[in-house]
């Protein structure tokens, strides 16, 4: 259908760093880069944060900006011992105010195990107005060829766009089968209970007043199909994901829309779409839209920082939210979904702008 989908540009995954006027006092010899955009949901900034940080910044998390590397998680704060401090000094750099500016490495709640477990984030604290928002226009920042980091608000708004990852034999980068699935998709929403009952809870908290179809097809008209050549030990495995503008500000509303979707099953003649049986998630830029292999940021020309070895498969960061994986199947609403956020049942919030991968809008 033409015009559609809506509210491209409000996805994090087409935005860049950078976008719009500069803030006022930039520094005339700042050399603006734009980066991919980043998008993180509260739940994940805070995950294995000690509950003596967590409080605080739920209180007033205007007052607190997360400064994440490339990168993080454990691996990284054992051999950056003193990040906070490199982080302070390279900002110092930018010719600004820094007011009372701090910059302290997240306290977590219990240890962290692997490479890249959470807490990723440093905790910003202070700073004058101009910094704080030249921090999270520019967002990214590459320190020296082995760190860089990127600030990003802890906003309650933030949801990730990436509904569902799909797999199987029908999965293809040809445009009419993307389509096709995408209106199987749809098609298949439109006439599910359950899926016209959660969005019409929705768009009426939001102050829409309309039939529960109508509703359904309004949500639907934001889902989109974006192709991703994975491959997973050596043998290709391409993917789906299924984006769509979140509808809803309630986290119980929202693990239920999202378990709706994943629970649901897509025939397209013979062939079973399989949801959920893979996920993306990037180890170095924390993207839940490609593998870490993969990662994007180390291939742009001006990019200085670090760059992974991309012919090393990492495995998958953990997460504290990794034992929500399993979908509810059950036909009614009474209960509360357990899923995360995001594609994998973890509470995510982010996009990637600037991507190679195939869109299909129907």
């Amino acid at each position: 259908m033409e015009g559609l989908p809506l509210f491209r540009n409000d996805n994090p995954f087409f935005q860049g760093t950078g976008q719009g006027e500069p803030p006022s006092g930039l520094p005339p010899s700042f050399t603006h880069t734009p980066f991919p955009k980043m998008a993180l949901s509260m739940k994940e900034l805070v995950a294995n944060l000690h509950p003596n940080l967590v409080t605080p910044i739920q209180e007033d998390p205007a007052r607190y900006l997360t400064v994440i590397p490339f990168g993080a998680g454990k691996k990284f704060n054992e051999e950056n011992p003193m990040a906070g401090a490199l982080f302070t000094k390279f900002i110092k750099t930018l010719g600004l105010d820094l007011g009372d500016l701090a910059i302290a490495r997240a306290t977590p709640a219990s240890a962290p195990k692997t490479d890249f477990d959470a807490p990723w984030i440093y905790i910003l604290e202070g700073g004058s107005d101009v910094l704080r928002s030249l921090l999270l226009w520019q967002q990214t920042f590459v320190v020296n060829p082995t760190v860089a980091f990127s600030v990003v608000p802890f906003d309650l708004s933030t949801r990730s766009w990436v509904i569902a990852n799909i797999s199987g034999d029908f999965v293809s980068d040809d445009p009419k089968k993307m389509c096709r699935g995408l209106g199987v998709i749809k098609e298949t929403m439109w006439n599910n209970r359950d899926f016209r009952w959660i969005t019409n809870q929705c768009l009426a908290t939001a102050g829409v007043t309309t039939t529960p179809l109508e509703c359904a097809f309004r949500v639907t008209q934001s889902f989109d199909l974006f192709y991703v050549a994975n491959c997973t030990n050596g043998v290709d495995a391409p993917m789906w994901i299924l984006m769509g503008k979140p509808i809803t500000a309630d986290d119980s509303l929202h693990r239920q829309y999202l378990r709706i979707i994943r629970g649901a099953t897509y025939f397209i003649g013979m062939y079973k779409l399989e949801v959920e049986k893979r996920w993306l998630d990037c180890v170095w830029c924390k993207s839940d839209t490609h593998p870490g292999h993969q990662c994007q940021i180390p291939q742009i020309d001006s990019w200085l920082g670090p760059r992974p070895n991309c012919e090393v498969h990492q495995d998958m960061h953990p997460s504290a939210f990794k034992g929500a994986t399993k979908r509810s199947s059950g036909t009614h609403l009474a209960s509360n979904g357990q899923n995360g956020d995001r594609g994998h049942g973890r509470g995510r919030g982010r996009g990637r702008g600037n991507h190679g991968g195939r869109g299909s809008r129907r």
